[in-house]
């Protein structure tokens, strides 16, 4: 993945978390989905957040590192690995990637900015709409 990355400046890794832990993550989702837990998407910061469907229409579950499940813990904990070999390799200094799952549903398309959440450097994100969440 490295070496494509170096390459064409992007890589994909479908099967980076594994086919177990992600359907245990999706059933987690799933069961966050039944209970609410998933909060509409948004477009700018702070006092400028506004949901517009005309733009985002996806839901997001937003992974707090010291509220994680186990499951979520193992797909944080995969995304730590990754930050850290991207850092050595590229020479980055990246410290943390906020992280979430979100859901587009059926025939909705989601971009990846500007979440309804607060602000706050030390969430994660990653957006996995294929791996779980809500279509409201």
């Amino acid at each position: 993945m490295l070496n494509a990355l170096d390459q064409s400046g992007w890589a994909s890794m479908p099967e980076y978390l594994g086919e177990a832990d992600s359907l245990r993550l999706r059933g987690e989702c799933e069961k966050a989905c039944d209970l609410g837990e998933f909060k509409r998407a948004g477009v700018g910061r702070g006092a400028n957040l506004r949901v517009r469907e005309d733009i985002r229409r996806d839901h997001v579950l937003w992974l707090e590192p010291g509220a994680a499940s186990v499951e979520q813990g193992v797909y944080l904990a995969k995304l730590e690995l990754l930050r850290l070999a991207l850092n050595q390799r590229f020479f980055l200094g990246l410290f943390v990637s906020p992280s979430a799952t979100a859901s587009s549903g059926v025939g909705k398309a989601g971009e990846s900015d500007g979440d309804e959440r607060p602000e706050s450097r030390t969430r994660r994100r990653a957006e996995s709409g294929g791996a779980g969440g809500c279509a409201k």
